[in-house]
């Protein structure tokens, strides 16, 4: 009897293979790269994070706006990397408006992954003041990050909220108003950047089925967080910056964007006035013009997305 013979395995093909190694190689590398500039970054701000709380007065005030100086330095290394990694291919339709670093502006935009963030102050960087964003609390135990992100003012916030009592989710609006109040006193003190994801998470079919939104491509935009922003700093807010960002390729994970995989990323800057009415600090008044303000927002980029996506 002739013995048993088995078909020869098959190999990938030597392109793949090198593409392979490439996406592991520019992953690992952008991972250490991260990493390390984050510590070289928190290290110096702990330390003036320290001294701050020796300060008082004009010091203090000066020693926080130099702290700022870190999220330019950590966002400058990362563009960095994008750019010598060649992870992302951006295109950026930019108003024509001007934008300047040295005014306070409103940020909004839709959220899709991890990686907007990045994006988002990797485009901006050259023409707004530091980004300050609004972060989950849960986020604060990040190593290294969570307590960076503390020390420079971005204001915490509960998420899941509805899941609570009445009277708990009351006072967990409560405290998320007075934490984004006593940020924005702060914000008052030097230009600074406000972005606000209105969505409140990250958007997925899913998510949109869950809570029927109105839009295709959009979850139903919350504004609560946003009237506190302009409550805060009604009197210096310049301008409403709307950011659209588009992945062609879909939505990239953490090891996809990292590695190049999925690098084509569109982003639409459009500038809005803020209107009397919106800088209010009545809530119900200022509310009544927020919202549908918002809602046309929110269909004009919704329109945008679905005429891209049937090119």
């Amino acid at each position: 009897m002739a013995p048993a013979t088995h078909p020869p395995a098959l190999e990938p093909p030597a392109g793949l293979c090198y593409e392979r190694r490439m996406v592991w190689l520019k992953g690992s590398l952008s991972v250490a790269f991260i990493a390390v500039n984050t510590i070289l970054v928190c290290a110096p701000l702990y330390l003036m994070a320290l001294l701050r709380s020796l300060l008082i007065g004009r010091w203090r005030r000066t020693m926080t706006q130099r702290m700022d100086l870190a999220i330019d330095i950590w966002v400058s290394a990362n563009r960095g990397l994008l750019r010598a990694l060649k992870l992302v291919d951006l295109d950026v339709v930019w108003p024509q408006a001007p934008l300047r670093r040295d005014r306070w502006y409103l940020v909004v935009s839709n959220h899709q992954a991890w990686a907007d963030i990045l994006l988002l102050q990797t485009a901006l960087r050259p023409v707004l003041p530091p980004l300050k964003f609004f972060t989950k609390r849960q986020l604060i135990w990040l190593p290294l990050a969570g307590l960076a992100m503390k020390l420079l003012g971005f204001p915490y916030v509960r998420r899941g909220r509805l899941s609570v009592g009445e009277a708990n989710r009351a006072a967990a609006v409560n405290k998320d108003r007075e934490d984004t109040l006593a940020a924005c006193s702060v914000f008052r003190s030097h230009p600074t950047a406000v972005l606000s994801f209105l969505e409140g998470t990250r958007f997925t079919p899913a998510k949109q089925a869950a809570q029927r939104s109105r839009f295709r491509h959009l979850l139903n935009p919350r504004i609560g967080g946003l009237s506190y922003v302009l409550s805060g700093l009604h009197d210096q807010l310049h301008q409403l910056v709307d950011v659209t960002i588009l992945y062609p390729d879909g939505a990239p994970g953490f090891w996809a964007f990292l590695g190049g995989t999925r690098r084509r990323v569109r982003m639409w800057i459009a500038v809005h006035d803020l209107n009397p009415e919106m800088r209010r600090q009545d809530t119900a008044a200022q509310r009544a013009a927020l919202g549908p303000f918002i809602e046309d927002l929110w269909r004009t980029k919704d329109a945008r997305l679905s005429a891209v996506g049937s090119d």
